[in-house]
């Protein structure tokens, strides 16, 4: 291997190492979000709560046309900042895309369903404040994919905040997702997900009928979800007739997928052209929210 490349290797054991483990908002990634800089960001509310906000990333120039993706990171449910995902909201902004990092309560605050809850108020309050005339694009990483499965897959989130999953979001971004953990695989999840609520909490029991379109990307090297999790999903989404795109990554791990959003680490996975290909694609093909295949 190139000196040039074990520096890219290390720069990105480093990097990813940081994003699993609780980085900073000074992380290599968020320091790097900044290059040709082409957004503003602005800060909403969408409840009492200092963690219902949302920092919204609005590329130089916007149209009606322009779509949005709203971006929910992980952490287990319990932790998590959307400060560390800077890099995320600058990623897809410079690319033209109006991005939403969202925070929302997390254990032991709340329990499931409440963040769920969380997320389809920031849905609305994103809807309302970016004014887009189109569908918005969920996304979400690790917990977060399972947070935006959920909102996306289920309709009850949506219809209590006024909207329907299937003429108001344009389609499903998961990476890494957890779709289908039952039984739980750790004793600390139990009271996150109380046993009365716990198979709600499974987006994989909500893949029938008519959905958005989805793109699942999972890394083949991901020791902290299995990508067999995506895998599910995707074959039940396609079993009921709905357009899918499941890409699995050879030698990418559970952080490294998202951590490949970053500028300096695209080389890692194709995780921003596939995300940028679906969302283009999407729009192109003017699909209804729910358009089956």
């Amino acid at each position: 291997m190139t000196t040039g490349g074990c520096l890219i290797r290390v720069f990105t054991i480093l990097a990813c190492s940081l994003l699993l483990y609780a980085c900073s908002a000074a992380t290599p990634l968020n320091l790097l979000s900044g290059f040709g800089q082409q957004f503003e960001v602005r800060t909403i509310s969408y409840g009492e709560d200092r963690r219902q906000a949302v920092d919204i990333y609005v590329p130089d120039r916007v149209d009606t046309d322009t779509p949005v993706v709203l971006f929910f990171y992980g952490g287990a449910w319990d932790s998590g900042d959307r400060a560390d995902y800077r890099f995320v909201g600058g990623a897809l902004a410079n690319q033209g895309i109006i991005t939403a990092v969202a925070d929302y309560r997390v254990y032991p605050q709340v329990t499931f369903p409440l963040f769920v809850n969380d997320a389809a108020k920031a849905f609305a309050a994103v809807k309302r404040d970016t004014g887009t005339s189109g569908p918005i694009f969920v996304m979400g990483h690790s917990a977060g994919a399972q947070i935006a499965a959920l909102l996306v897959l289920d309709p009850r989130y949506l219809e209590r905040e006024g909207y329907n999953n299937c003429a108001d979001v344009a389609g499903l971004i998961g990476l890494a997702g957890a779709y289908d953990f039952l039984p739980l695989p750790f004793a600390s999840l139990a009271p996150i997900f109380p046993e009365d609520t716990r198979r709600q909490s499974q987006p994989v029991l909500f893949a029938k009928g008519k959905k958005p379109p989805s793109l699942l990307l999972h890394g083949a090297d991901d020791k902290i979800v299995e990508s067999v999790d995506t895998k599910i999903l995707a074959d039940r989404l396609r079993a009921g007739g709905n357009r899918v795109d499941a890409i699995f990554y050879e030698n990418v791990s559970h952080a490294g997928i998202l951590g490949a959003l970053s500028p300096a680490l695209t080389k890692t996975a194709s995780t921003r052209s596939d995300i940028l290909a679906f969302v283009a694609a999407t729009q192109q093909a003017q699909y209804s929210g729910c358009e089956r295949t």
